[in-house]
């Protein structure tokens, strides 16, 4: 019995650690918006693609990166190459409470939000709780940059949308 217990220990640690190894490429992935809209890793391919990762708490940062980050691009050409989506960390909801929580994010379909009930890309990027995650990933899905933020920090944002401009539109 000692035995079997110190196998399942073993194993779990090595699992977790595998798990919470971060990712240096956009994973494979398949999630629905808050209107039941599927999207997929591929659907992004040949575009930079910013994601704007957060939980609960973060949340109340993520619209204000994400304004910022459109505002400091949109006289830029090559913002046509870009897309820039909100991700929702929300594993841990209890699926009894799914409908309730999925009802709570915007109601306008222009500002849809990927939903991960399973925390995915939490586990996979690593991300910061209580604070905004941003990804870019380059047209081939390699990760470029990565920080977790709360408030606007206009240091930050230039980095930001540094590494996005260095990017080549031509995917």
């Amino acid at each position: 019995m000692k035995i079997s217990l110190f196998l399942i220990c073993f194993v779990s640690l090595l699992l977790s650690s595998f798990i919470s190894s971060q990712e240096t490429d956009l994973i494979p992935f398949s999630l629905e918006d808050q209107f039941g809209r599927k999207f997929r890793d591929w659907d992004f391919r040949h575009w930079i693609l910013v994601i704007i990762g957060s939980d609960k708490d973060g949340s109340k940062f993520a619209g204000i990166w994400g304004q910022a980050i459109r505002s400091a691009l949109k006289d830029d050409p090559d913002f046509t190459k870009v897309w820039i989506v909100a991700l929702s960390d929300l594993r841990g909801v209890p699926f009894f409470l799914k409908g309730w929580v999925k009802g709570k994010f915007p109601k306008n379909r222009a500002h849809w939000v990927l939903l991960d009930w399973q925390g995915v890309f939490a586990q996979a990027y690593s991300f910061e709780p209580k604070a905004v995650n941003i990804l870019v990933f380059d047209c081939s899905g390699n990760l470029i940059h990565k920080s977790s933020v709360r408030g606007l920090e206009e240091s930050k944002l230039k980095k930001i949308v540094d590494k996005i401009a260095s990017v080549s539109p031509e995917c």
